[in-house]
Parts: structure tokens; C-alpha cells; sequence
């Protein structure tokens, strides 16, 4: 997926997401707003979705998420 990375921080999430085993394959964008991070994309299970909510939380810079992320379908 391209990512368009505007600032530091949308970066420090990237990597913080790709750096942890739960997150590092999930199709995940984020989008930055002065700090409000928007996670969407389509995620394996509910656990993922949470995992990556709670590595962005613990970003600096970061003062709110809004979990966007869908769980996908069971084919």
C-alpha cells in the first residue's frame, strides 16, 4: 500500500506498527489531524484492530484515536 507520510509523528507510527509481530502485516493507513489519528484498512481479527489502537495511543504527539479499522469477513 503507499503511504503518504507528511510529518514525524504519522511516521513513528508507521514504524511503531510494522515493528510489533501483531500489526506488521496488517494493511493499516493512518491519517494525522494536528494529532487525531484516524486508523483504517481492513484488519485480520479484533485483536489486531485493538493491538494497533493501542501502539498509536502510546505514540507521542498522539491526543486521540479514532479506530476506523473493519475486521475482515470470514471467506
Amino acid at each position: 500500500a503507499e503511504m503518504v507520510l507528511y510529518d514525524a509523528v504519522s511516521t513513528n507510527i508507521q514504524e511503531a506498527l510494522m515493528n510489533d509481530d501483531r500489526t506488521a502485516y496488517a494493511q493499516i493507513e493512518v491519517v494525522n489531524q494536528q494529532g487525531m489519528i484516524t486508523l483504517t484498512g481492513e484488519v485480520d481479527s479484533f485483536e489486531i484492530a485493538q493491538a494497533a489502537e493501542e501502539i498509536v495511543r502510546q505514540q507521542d504527539g498522539v491526543f486521540k484515536v479514532v479506530n476506523g479499522l473493519r475486521i475482515k469477513k470470514e471467506a
